[in-house]
Order: C-alpha cells, then sequence, then structure tokens
C-alpha cells in the first residue's frame, strides 16, 4: 500500500502528516483533523472523528485496492461495526471463511469480493452516490494498480468524506 494522505476541510494543516498506526493499516497518514496527546511517556494521535475518517479510509480501500489484504478486510469489517459472524451472513459465507480471509490464509473470491465493496460502499456513502459508485467499480476495479502511484487526500465535507485525488 503506498502512502495514503486524510485531512480535514478548513483546518490547518500540520507541518509534517503523521503515521496513524492506531487503524492497523500501513501507510496511512494524517495531515489535520487530529491532536496529538502524551500518555505514558509517548505521543498518541487522536483523531476529532475517527468514525468519519475510518469510513473514508474504508470507502478508498474498496474502490482503489485491486487485491484486498486481510488486514484490510479486518479495517473495513470493524468500520463497517461488524463482527465475523456478522460479516460471514452478509456475504453468505461462514466465520471461519472470513477468519481465514482476515489471517491472509486465503484470498476473497471474486463473488464475495465484489459484494464485500458493494456492502461496504453503502454503509460509508451517502444514498446519491452510492449508485453511481456501483456503476462504476467494474471499470474501475480492472484500472487499479495500473496507474502512477500517489498520495490521496480526503477533505471532510460536513459528516461524510469526499475523496479529491491529488498529483504527486
Amino acid at each position: 500500500m503506498n502512502n495514503e494522505l486524510f485531512c480535514s476541510r478548513g483546518k490547518e494543516q500540520t507541518k509534517r502528516p503523521h503515521l496513524y498506526e492506531d487503524c492497523g493499516l500501513d501507510n496511512i497518514w494524517l495531515v489535520d483533523g487530529f491532536t496529538i496527546v502524551h500518555r505514558n511517556g509517548e505521543d498518541l494521535i487522536e483523531p476529532e472523528d475517527v468514525e468519519g475518517l475510518h469510513k473514508a479510509i474504508a470507502r478508498h480501500i474498496v474502490c482503489h485496492r485491486k487485491g484486498l489484504m486481510g488486514r484490510e478486510v479486518r479495517f473495513i469489517r470493524r468500520a463497517l461495526d461488524m463482527t465475523q459472524g456478522e460479516l460471514a451472513h452478509r456475504l453468505g459465507t461462514g466465520v471461519q471463511t472470513v477468519a481465514r480471509w482476515e489471517k491472509d490464509k486465503v484470498n476473497i473470491p471474486g463473488p464475495e469480493d465484489r459484494l464485500l465493496r458493494i456492502t461496504t460502499i453503502l454503509g460509508v456513502t451517502e444514498p446519491d452516490a452510492f449508485a453511481q459508485l456501483i456503476m462504476e467499480m467494474p471499470k474501475n476495479l480492472d484500472d487499479l494498480d495500473e496507474g502512477p502511484e500517489r498520495p490521496i487526500s480526503f477533505k471532510h465535507n460536513h459528516f461524510w468524506e469526499e475523496a479529491q485525488m491529488e498529483a504527486a
């Protein structure tokens, strides 16, 4: 996964992005919209809107990642506030299958991959944008990982995040 940058509209950017390790994903960097708290001798990042940030990251993953890794599946499931059993039921598979996906033991088959993406988009996207994203998904998935790597910045718009691709 290349570096992913997340920021909020109207917030002053910090001098340098901070790695957001608490989300469980590699290379997620916060530009603003957080405070640094000092606890037990450590600097911890506390995002202002954790739920909004996690929804933005989940939406980005399903719209811009061709093959989902286990930790991304786990992140998406948690962003949707689902247990492994609930996700398995939603996707028509078993709990152990979801656990194996999250541990990178097996890859997600095509139909379950698409249904996971649709379920995620439905859970994190405004209704008006949902249909457009679903219609564009098959074409976009074919093009993923083909273009040049570039940082991604999310601009906060009320409670929803809008992805804005920025040239590197």
